[in-house]
């Protein structure tokens, strides 16, 4: 894969992502989740949705949704990031690919079961319209996100390279409303803002499983993260959210496991925790060629990646043939 050479050159964008891509016939994210148990979600409920026109700023506040009737003692972060669409077409990662679970949770009767973290008034608006909890949706109430938790390229938790934090920046700062820039892995004006503000709604939850508030929560948000190496966006992936959610555990004295399941390695994952010594990296997925003859992307992950320097060992990668 090409390496990052200018944060400043737009061009350089393109070449990060357009010969690194899944084939489009096969590729399906997973949700982020946190907890002790594993799960996921491919709901693929088709709205009319359009893209927000919303400054381009980070967010000072996201919304919170108490549970009614608990139960479950589970939590969901929902971002629908509407304002992160492909405005060229109608390309596989776009809201619709979540604007259906609310209505889903609802239907199964787990909805009002759970602590609900909306990531903005568009998708709180998704939850409202689903939720019948009348008493949890009077209880509504704003948290703030501070804006240190925005900060990907630090020292004591390097998630992205400040050069890759810095090219995103710019290339959304100069993208109009409607525009878009990129080929499969795409951005526009507000993906940044998108972005970063799922993983600050993350901790969010990820605080209460921390402190015993919750068993465990599940993120229903997009854009996708597994594919982002530290110094790059491919595989529809921009910014990694759980590898940050990982980092940020580390630094609380945490040891995470990161479990993967997915048809595609998470590679950008293993990139950014690969020397992480307290941490494990778990992933299990798909190698080798599909029936085209060709190479399942991302063409990595077989026995032999376990991990580098201080964190050679915590990495173990199951490669289904």
């Amino acid at each position: 894969s090409p390496s990052l050479n200018s944060p400043d050159d737009d061009t350089t964008f393109q070449s990060l992502t357009s010969a690194t891509t899944p084939h489009p016939q096969t590729h399906i994210h997973p949700t982020t989740f946190f907890g002790p148990h594993m799960r996921t979600s491919h709901h693929h409920h088709h709205h009319n949705v359009e893209a927000s026109a919303g400054v381009r700023r980070m967010p000072e506040k996201c919304f919170f949704v108490p549970a009614c009737g608990r139960i479950t003692r589970a939590g969901l972060v929902y971002s629908t990031a509407n304002g992160h669409r492909d405005h060229r077409g109608s390309h596989l990662e776009r809201p619709e690919r979540v604007t259906g679970i609310p209505l889903s949770l609802q239907r199964a009767g787990i909805l009002h079961k759970l602590d609900i973290v909306a990531a903005d008034e568009q998708s709180l608006k998704y939850i409202t319209d689903a939720h019948w909890g009348e008493e949890a949706l009077k209880s509504v109430k704003s948290i703030p996100l501070p804006a240190k938790l925005f900060q990907l390229s630090n020292k004591d938790s390097r998630v992205h390279t400040k050069a890759q934090v810095k090219m995103i920046g710019n290339i959304c700062k100069k993208l109009k409303v409607g525009e878009t820039k990129g080929d499969d892995t795409y951005l526009t004006n507000n993906t940044e803002v998108h972005a970063l503000t799922n993983i600050a709604c993350c901790k969010v939850l990820m605080d209460r499983v921390l402190n015993g508030s919750l068993q465990c929560a599940f993120a229903a948000i997009r854009p996708p993260g597994h594919h982002a190496w530290s110094n790059k966006a491919h595989g529809f992936c921009i910014y990694n959210t759980v590898a940050a959610l990982a980092k940020e555990a580390v630094n609380r004295g945490k040891r995470p496991l990161v479990l993967d399941v997915d048809f595609h390695m998470g590679d950008g994952t293993y990139d950014i925790l690969k020397k992480e010594k307290n941490c494990f990296f778990l992933s299990v997925h798909r190698f080798g060629k599909n029936d085209r003859g060709e190479e399942v992307f991302p063409a990595t992950g077989d026995e032999t990646e376990i991990g580098e320097g201080s964190g050679k060992g915590n990495c173990l990668n199951i490669p289904l043939r």
